[in-house]
Protein backbone atom coordinates (compact mmCIF):
# COMPACT_ATOMS: atom_id res chain seq x y z
CA UNK A 1 0.00 0.00 0.00
CA UNK A 2 1.14 3.20 -0.78
CA UNK A 3 2.04 5.54 1.92
CA UNK A 4 0.13 9.28 2.13
CA UNK A 5 2.93 11.33 1.26
CA UNK A 6 3.75 8.90 -1.92
CA UNK A 7 0.19 9.57 -3.22
CA UNK A 8 0.09 13.35 -2.81
CA UNK A 9 3.05 13.51 -4.45
CA UNK A 10 2.09 11.56 -7.31
CA UNK A 11 -0.96 13.37 -7.56
CA UNK A 12 0.62 16.65 -7.50
CA UNK A 13 -2.20 18.65 -5.50
CA UNK A 14 0.17 20.99 -3.99
CA UNK A 15 1.68 24.05 -6.83
CA UNK A 16 3.81 25.51 -4.67
CA UNK A 17 6.47 23.95 -2.07
CA UNK A 18 6.68 27.14 0.83
CA UNK A 19 5.79 24.23 3.22
CA UNK A 20 7.41 20.97 3.19
CA UNK A 21 5.49 17.64 1.93
CA UNK A 22 5.23 16.01 5.25
CA UNK A 23 3.91 19.14 7.03
CA UNK A 24 1.26 19.26 3.88
CA UNK A 25 0.53 15.20 4.61
CA UNK A 26 0.46 15.58 8.75
CA UNK A 27 -2.08 18.28 7.85
CA UNK A 28 -4.44 15.74 5.16
CA UNK A 29 -4.15 13.21 7.27
CA UNK A 30 -4.85 15.23 11.42
CA UNK A 31 -8.29 16.68 9.12
CA UNK A 32 -9.31 13.81 8.36
CA UNK A 33 -9.01 12.35 11.93
CA UNK A 34 -10.25 15.53 13.57
CA UNK A 35 -12.53 17.29 10.71
CA UNK A 36 -11.02 20.86 12.61
CA UNK A 37 -9.57 22.99 10.12
CA UNK A 38 -8.63 25.12 13.54
CA UNK A 39 -6.99 22.29 15.51
CA UNK A 40 -4.91 21.35 12.36
CA UNK A 41 -3.50 24.86 12.22
CA UNK A 42 -2.53 25.39 16.06
CA UNK A 43 -0.95 22.14 15.56
CA UNK A 44 1.16 23.07 12.09
CA UNK A 45 2.11 26.60 13.93
CA UNK A 46 3.46 24.89 16.44
CA UNK A 47 5.80 22.40 14.59
CA UNK A 48 6.97 25.29 12.46
CA UNK A 49 8.34 27.32 15.61
CA UNK A 50 9.18 24.07 17.17
CA UNK A 51 11.64 23.98 13.90
CA UNK A 52 12.39 27.47 13.51
CA UNK A 53 14.63 27.25 17.25
CA UNK A 54 16.65 24.72 16.04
Amino acid sequence: MLRIKNIVERLKIFKRNKIPIEIKTLAITTYIQTSSIRRIARIIFRINVLKSLN
